[in-house]
């Protein structure tokens, strides 16, 4: 069976309104409303509850689409900011700053190798 234009929109509306797409596991285990779907392959979040679209009659005739089941209330929490996790810990950072250092050192001590090279031979000809 083949959806109509109307109905897709009308999935389509309220697909990109759950709160569930796109969470990771563990806030999808502690979000009210929401379940971890797993598979053989992948797992994702989706609403516990299935919304249902049922027809009603127009008036003045026609059919329309309308989402049955109560809606939700949310509480208004505070998002958590997300911190920089460091990796590889204080080692790492001290080879990563000796890495961007010692470009510079080597070039500076090329060019004072360069520069003693250019006063030997101006002393070797007076």
């Amino acid at each position: 069976m083949s959806l109509t234009r109307s109905r897709k929109r009308s999935y389509s509306r309220h697909a990109k309104k759950s709160h569930c797409k796109g969470k990771r596991a563990s806030s999808c285990r502690h979000a009210s409303g929401c379940k971890l779907a797993s598979g053989r392959k992948r797992s994702f979040c989706r609403k516990s509850r299935n919304v249902h679209t049922r027809r009603f009659k127009l008036k003045g005739g026609g059919c329309g689409l309308a989402h049955t089941g109560g809606k939700r209330k949310r509480r208004r929490t505070r998002r958590r900011t997300r911190r920089r996790k460091r990796r590889g810990g204080v080692l790492a950072g001290v080879l990563q700053s000796a890495r961007t250092a010692l470009l510079p050192f080597l070039l500076y001590k090329g060019q004072k190798r360069q520069q003693r090279r250019v006063r030997r031979r101006t002393k070797r000809r007076r």
